[in-house]
């Protein structure tokens, strides 16, 4: 059972760009917007770096249980590829943990905004719930639905012999530009961003629904990215589901080009 809320909260880690109101749908807008567009403003704001090379360098202090854990996480733009108003782009995330895996996430950006296409690693699950919407264009503040989708077929986590389902629901809340301040730097302009998943497990079994739910806020400054993200999900520990808080502040950044 460990291992498979294991799964899940790694699950929670895939919307890690920053939304409200994961409790349910949000008011006339039950269903997830569309992945792409040809229409809109694209990225005036700027603030997604693509440029193959585009370099990274964060901390991280993950809190949980009591326990303080400092690491370092890279991310490199390993990919990117322009076709009209549209480009494609990967980055590969790496931290300098023990036995630490590189991940790397697929995205495009057109004229509309922001999508997350695929993982890798993948998993059934990663691949129910691709491709999603992360940011609309123009920035403006509102909240929509990014993941809206049940009974995702699952494991069995309740290992009575049948698969379990999972309803998965994303939302993205932009609230506001402001200032924010790191350990080295301040930036007197960053895009607020919150984002909030809720994962339901449904057992085959008479066993309640089990919820899950993960929060992340983000401040992206232009021409730079994602500056600071701070990030809250459930993990297991010895007495159940306790919470982890994770804060990841740039300390380096590097442009690979021009986008």
């Amino acid at each position: 059972m460990k291992k498979m809320l294991c799964m899940i909260t790694l699950a929670c880690s895939l919307v890690a760009c920053g939304g409200g109101g994961g409790d349910g749908p949000v008011a006339n807008q039950s269903k997830a917007v569309p992945t792409s567009s040809d229409s809109g403003p694209g990225d005036v704001e700027r603030l997604f770096t693509f440029a193959k090379g585009t370099t990274w360098h964060y901390k991280v202090t993950s809190e949980f249980e009591g326990s303080t854990t400092v690491f370092t996480k890279r991310e490199t733009v390993t990919a990117s590829t322009s076709s009209g108003t549209r480009t494609d782009f990967t980055v590969e995330y790496v931290d300098d943990t023990p036995d630490a895996e590189i991940y790397q996430d697929n995205y495009f950006i057109d004229l509309g905004g922001l999508t997350h296409v695929s993982n890798v690693p993948s998993s059934d699950f990663t691949s129910a719930i691709n491709p999603f919407r992360e940011i609309l264009f123009p920035v403006v503040p509102q909240t929509f639905v990014n993941v809206d989708k049940q009974s995702i077929p699952y494991v069995d986590v309740d290992q009575d012999g049948k698969p379990d389902t999972l309803d998965a629901y994303v939302t993205t809340q932009v609230l506001q530009w402001e200032a924010v301040t790191l350990s080295n730097v301040s930036y007197p302009r960053a895009l607020k961003v919150l984002r909030s998943a809720t994962y339901t497990i449904q057992f085959s079994g008479l066993r309640e629904p089990l919820e899950m739910k993960s929060d992340f806020t983000s401040w992206i400054v232009p021409d730079v990215g994602v500056v600071k993200q701070v990030i809250h999900w459930p993990e297991p520990a010895e007495s159940g589901l306790s919470v982890r808080t994770e804060t990841r502040e740039l300390t380096s950044f590097s442009s690979g080009g021009n986008n």
